[in-house]
């Protein structure tokens, strides 16, 4: 006997709360699936081929996601919200009016940065390589 995936709904769109208690009662004592004889309770039976379903009808699997992505959109909107308003006086930023010096200042920093990243990456990749190699030969050698 298989515990239905989807029982007969009623008007509201959900099974009858006796279908639903007998449903549970079958997958928590697993009479009727596979779950008493050690298989998992989603598997393929090997009697008639159909899938058996172990899930509770009517009862959504929660994710834990949605909830920490809403908080997080909502305390980015309102940043950006307040920012305007905290970090603005009359056009001028922390750093003073914006002027052609200062954005070109800027960009040449910028620009500076990522190049001195790329850089000390590259030596920083460099060496891990030549320990690599090192510990490879000395394996080789040794083993």
């Amino acid at each position: 006997m298989d515990i239905p995936c989807e029982p007969a709904a009623t008007e509201s769109g959900r099974p009858p709360a006796k279908t639903r208690i007998e449903a549970a009662s079958r997958v928590l004592t697993g009479v009727g699936s596979n779950v008493s004889s050690g298989g998992r309770p989603d598997s393929v039976s090997s009697s008639g081929g159909t899938a058996r379903c172990a899930k509770l009808p009517g009862v959504p699997k929660l994710s834990r996601l949605g909830p920490i992505a809403a908080a997080l959109l909502a305390a980015l909107s309102m940043l950006l919200l307040a920012a305007p308003l905290a970090l603005a006086d009359n056009g001028a930023g922390l750093a003073g009016p914006t002027t052609d010096k200062t954005i070109t200042f800027f960009c040449f920093g910028v620009i500076g940065f990522f190049a001195i990243l790329v850089i000390v990456l590259s030596l920083i990749q460099g060496r891990l390589e030549k320990r690599k190699e090192r510990r490879r030969y000395d394996l080789e050698r040794y083993g």
